[in-house]
């Protein structure tokens, strides 16, 4: 019985995560690293929601589906990465960053939500990223902040 039990719980673990990748687009394949993002467009922000690892794997792949949704973004005024689930970032991640903040300059502002305390906060730190993106913890506060 306490198989079965466990076999119970492992479905409805499955279930939600199933769920969550009805929601998000996946690039996950069982033999390739975990990413995930989202898009989520309001009045005058486009934000990427992402998940995962931001690598050399995987910034090729957002870089593609940011093509399809970058012109899509009309008169926003903002790009927002939301990085709070992000786990790693490496130099292909911030190259991403760096190229899209070159491609959007003087079209619209480039904001990073990142936690605090995580690698993608302290690279961006080091790396001194907040003297040409904006950083905030939460998109509240980011899009609150005066525009450049």
């Amino acid at each position: 019985m306490e198989k079965e039990q466990e076999s119970e719980g492992t479905e409805a673990i499955a279930g939600n995560v199933d769920m969550t990748a009805k929601t998000m687009t996946d690039i996950d394949d069982s033999d390739e690293p975990y990413f995930r993002w989202s898009e989520t467009f309001s009045d005058n922000a486009l934000t990427l929601t992402l998940e995962g690892d931001l690598d050399l794997y995987s910034a090729p792949m957002l870089r593609g589906a940011m093509d399809t949704s970058l012109p899509r973004m009309d008169t926003r005024h903002w790009l927002v990465f939301d990085l709070r689930n992000v786990a790693f970032i490496d130099s292909a991640g911030l190259a991403l960053l760096v190229e899209t903040q070159r491609r959007l300059a003087n079209k619209a502002e480039i904001g990073l939500v990142v936690e605090k305390g995580t690698q993608p906060d302290r690279v961006l730190y080091l790396g001194r990223f907040e003297t040409f993106l904006k950083i905030a913890r939460t998109p509240e506060d980011l899009l609150a902040a005066p525009a450049s």
